[in-house]
């Protein structure tokens, strides 16, 4: 491939070609060629221009695409490279003219019929070029715009460009950057492997469902729509609650099957109980959307972990120490849409392979003043997560805030999840996550190929948490903002030990920060679910500190089984046997060991199941145990004590006969809590 120096060219060309129409789609883009056809589900076909000599000048030779290269000399034309990306050519927007020098290149693809989804390779995109540019238009007049990027700094690596839109493509228009290896000109590059949604596409994307608390009757609900109103949509088939539903109703308004739009309500069976379930939406041609709703019935006073929503890997829990008056609290779950509030520049949605992606939360509940909030999200641990909040002003809900105040990794949980804490004020609120993906500084912070997209480079400059640095600095060489949202975040500030980025150098928790506070492991019970931070390792962890532990009367749930002093207490062996093991008896006696047993609050326990079992003993050592332990008479059955009710007492008359003379044991007492009692005794 070649460079052209038309750069006066370049200029009068790329005026027309930037100018588009407002965009009237919803354009889902793909980088990689197994999503977008994964997404689209079949129906396509494949243009390799393999089966043209090199050097074909093509237009009209492909049915039902129409191929130009705007400019004065230019054409469409194959020829042969060797970075295609099936050999052996690719399709050019320029040709040579004098001393072999390409003109800048732009193609105009248009359909005919018109199409639901594009994808093509980019090849030999130079690194040192601005972004190559495309513009979808669109049978109802719209158009969007994209742009491609070298997404690892060499040229001999194809890009890949996929796009699924709601509205039908009439003309997908290509057109290369300039190149910035010290004299103006342009990049000129390849396409290959064309591939285009066939004229019978069909539905190509999942309908939307969404939902908002609201109170209807006199009860707090979910009043909700699924909607299958694209271009392709099939219009919905079916409005039902997933299996597993509890203490959840739903009904839904008269439709038939193919209506775009179709109203629901979802609220619970009896409001003094908890409810939770999931509504799916499925429309004609199979695709489904969900939108899990929870009910929580909020007692009076103060709240703390309340679990107040949860579904697609998501859950958010609060705590508010205010006395609050109780009552009902719904909550959906939902996709990001258009219709939420707008995220902070250098913040972006979860990636499209995250499994667990982040979920808009919209939340009504009788909890009012400010409030801490956990967010968990299930996945990977990803340092960059944080916590988005928006109080809903009497009005409207305004753009989220980042509202975080650390970021957890929960190595006890398995998948590993981040949790995200944060404080705000009450209610009615949206809560959702995103991932700080770019800061101003001229990097491609996430790794997605293009620099500083979503923030005010170049303009005023912009400080929206007030702490004396702003996001992007007026001039460039400034020093910028990491977090321009939270001012205890920003160049100079001290690290603490919170998982994020406090002083903007790149580094999280370094220096291993103040630890130690108190923190709760979701999944683990009682006494287990305590843990401390560290930043021993970096970034933060919420460590367990604690153990299952035999259970003890003080108040707290040690052996973790969700359920505190739950066990017996041992009043410890009563005479003849001394607790201290310097009972001896002569071989031939009959040994009767004897407890009592009570619970927590003292009361005599009568019913627990306690066995017998005797071990050799020697020198510190437990050896194998004495078979055939039998008592004395027909007092015992087996290895099992007796309760005597007289005495409110167990009893075991253990025979020594099977014991051997001037030889120590250990007589195990095991009690069906699961804990043991162990006492050694001596035969002469």
């Amino acid at each position: 491939m070649h460079r052209s120096k038309a750069a006066l060219f370049l200029g009068a060309m790329g005026a027309v070609l930037l100018a588009t129409m407002p965009a009237a789609a919803d354009c889902t883009l793909y980088t990689t060629e197994a999503a977008f056809l994964d997404a689209l589900d079949g129906g396509t076909t494949r243009e390799t221009f393999d089966g043209f000599d090199s050097g074909t000048e093509i237009n009209d030779q492909i049915p039902g695409l129409f191929i130009d290269a705007p400019g004065e000399s230019s054409a469409a034309v194959v020829i042969a490279s060797e970075d295609a990306v099936s050999q052996p050519n690719v399709l050019s927007g320029g040709v040579p003219g004098p001393s072999g020098i390409f003109l800048p290149q732009a193609l105009q693809l248009d359909f005919d019929p018109s199409i639901g989804a594009i994808a093509f390779y980019l090849t030999n995109l130079d690194p040192l070029g601005s972004a190559a540019g495309v513009t979808l238009s669109f049978d109802d007049e719209g158009s969007q715009n994209a742009s491609i990027e070298d997404s690892d700094d060499d040229a001999t690596t194809p890009e890949f460009f996929g796009a699924i839109c709601t509205s039908a493509i009439n003309s997908a228009l290509v057109r290369s950057g300039s190149f910035a290896g010290g004299e103006a000109g342009v990049d000129v590059f390849g396409i290959d492997d064309l591939i285009r949604a066939s004229g019978d596409l069909g539905d190509c994307c999942d309908p939307t469902c969404d939902g908002n608390p609201l109170v209807v009757d006199g009860i707090l609900g979910i009043s909700g729509t699924g909607r299958d109103s694209s271009e392709f949509g099939s219009g919905i088939e079916s409005i039902v609650l997933q299996e597993g539903a509890e203490n959840v109703a739903l009904t839904v308004d008269e439709f038939e099957a193919g209506d775009l739009a179709v109203d629901f309500r979802t609220g619970p069976i009896d409001p003094l109980l908890d409810g939770q379930g999931t509504v799916l939406v499925t429309d004609v041609a199979g695709k489904t959307c969900s939108l899990p709703v929870t009910f929580r019935a909020i007692d009076p006073g103060p709240v703390s972990g309340e679990l107040i929503c949860s579904g697609g890997g998501t859950l958010l829990s609060v705590t508010n120490l205010l006395a609050g008056p109780g009552g009902p609290a719904a909550c959906s779950v939902e996709a990001p849409g258009d219709g939420d509030p707008a995220l902070p520049p250098g913040y972006e949605p979860s990636p499209e392979d995250d499994p667990f992606p982040c979920t808009v939360m919209t939340i009504q509940s009788p909890i009012s003043g400010l409030t801490d909030m956990t967010y968990k999200k299930d996945g990977d641990f990803e340092p960059r997560l944080r916590l988005l909040f928006s109080h809903f002003d009497g009005a409207a809900f305004p753009p989220f805030t980042d509202i975080s105040e650390s970021v957890d990794q929960i190595t006890t949980v398995t998948p590993d999840p981040t949790r995200v804490k944060g404080s705000g004020g009450w209610s009615q609120v949206k809560v959702t996550c995103a991932v700080l993906g770019e800061i101003c500084n001229g990097a491609d912070d996430d790794g997605d190929g293009s620099i500083d997209e979503g923030l005010p480079v170049g303009g005023a400059a912009v400080d929206a948490d007030g702490d004396g640095v702003p996001l992007c600095p007026a001039s460039a060489g400034g020093a910028f903002d990491c977090n321009d949202q939270i001012a205890a975040i920003h160049p100079g500030a001290g690290e603490a030990c919170n998982g994020m980025d406090d002083d903007c150098d790149s580094g999280v928790d370094e220096g291993q920060p103040a630890d130690g506070e108190a923190c709760s492991i979701p999944g683990l019970l009682g006494v287990c679910a305590e843990g401390e931070t560290s930043c021993e390792a970096g970034p933060l962890v919420c460590a367990q500190v604690n153990l299952p532990s035999d259970e003890v009367c003080d108040g707290a749930d040690n052996d973790c089984d969700g359920t505190a002093d739950e066990g017996y207490v041992f009043g410890g062996y009563l005479q003849p046997v001394n607790p201290d093991g310097s009972s001896i008896f002569r071989r031939g006696n009959a040994v009767p060991f004897k407890f009592r047993l009570t619970d927590c609050g003292g009361a005599v326990v009568s019913t627990a199941t306690a066995r017998i079992h005797v071990f050799f003993y020697s020198n510190g050592v437990v050896g194998t145990e004495v078979e055939d332990v039998g008592s004395v008479g027909s007092a015992n059955t087996d290895n099992q004590y007796r309760y005597d009710p007289t005495g409110q007492q167990y009893i075991y008359n253990l025979s020594t006969l099977i014991l051997r003379s001037n030889t120590t044991y250990l007589v195990r007492t095991t009690l069906d809590d699961g804990t043991e009692h162990d006492v050694l005794i001596s035969i002469r």
